[in-house]
């Protein structure tokens, strides 16, 4: 998985959580509404905590780096390598579901109507999957020169942070609009923008962090 050079700050309850992010032992957190964070890692760590205090271990039932984690609609989704997907209702009862893909997944975000994951691998290039409800994942056409490692949502437009395949210095950012009361999305075409890791939207606006400090240049 990509190292991230990072660091997440969550506002909860009251309460204030960080995580550095930068290697394998990092973890991705997310808070959920009903008073209760999860936050995942390496090989396969997942961790719940009532109040962003006090951690405790939980079974994930799989061994693999677990990149990012999402939560909505009373389900939590998470993410990792080798596509691996997890879900659970409560953060502790983990079942894992087939993503149609076995490229390794950066990134998972939930956008407006649905989950969307991105990843990305030297053999095959860059790769989406989006699902409704988090339990049945289907593909989406994404570029095969490009490596996906982070994706965010706001407007009514997917927008994925990328590198070229060639040599993962190259950056690049692709957009692709949602179709509102369909969870469907067109294809994907470049833009200019940040490089990013990971994403909050706030209302329609898009906010991102981590990655490269250079601006990216795309051309069509």
């Amino acid at each position: 998985m990509d190292a991230r050079t990072c660091a997440l700050t969550v506002l909860f309850m009251g309460s204030i959580v960080a995580f550095g992010c930068g290697g394998s032992t990092s973890l991705d957190v997310a808070p959920d509404s009903a008073s209760k964070f999860v936050a995942v890692g390496a090989e396969g760590t997942i961790q719940s905590s009532p109040d962003g205090k006090g951690w405790t271990t939980q079974d994930s039932g799989v061994s693999v780096n677990l990149a990012s984690i999402a939560t909505a609609r009373s389900m939590f989704v998470a993410v990792g390598a080798s596509g691996t997907i997890l879900t659970s209702p409560d953060g502790r009862s983990w079942t894992k579901r087939d993503s149609q893909t076995t490229v390794d997944l950066s990134h998972v975000i939930f956008a407006g109507e649905f989950f969307v994951a991105v990843g990305g691998s030297w053999s095959s290039g860059s790769a989406t999957v989006k699902s409704i409800d988090g339990t049945s994942w289907t593909k989406v056409e994404s570029p095969s020169n490009q490596m996906f490692h982070g994706v965010a949502y706001g407007g009514g437009n997917l927008v994925a942070a990328a590198y070229h395949l060639s040599d993962l210095q190259t950056p690049a950012l692709f957009t692709t609009s949602v179709s509102s009361g369909s969870a469907s999305t067109t294809g994907w075409s470049r833009h200019e923008g940040p490089d990013f890791y990971d994403s909050l939207t706030v209302g329609n606006e898009i906010m991102v962090v981590g990655g490269s400090p250079s601006p990216r240049l795309a051309t069509v």
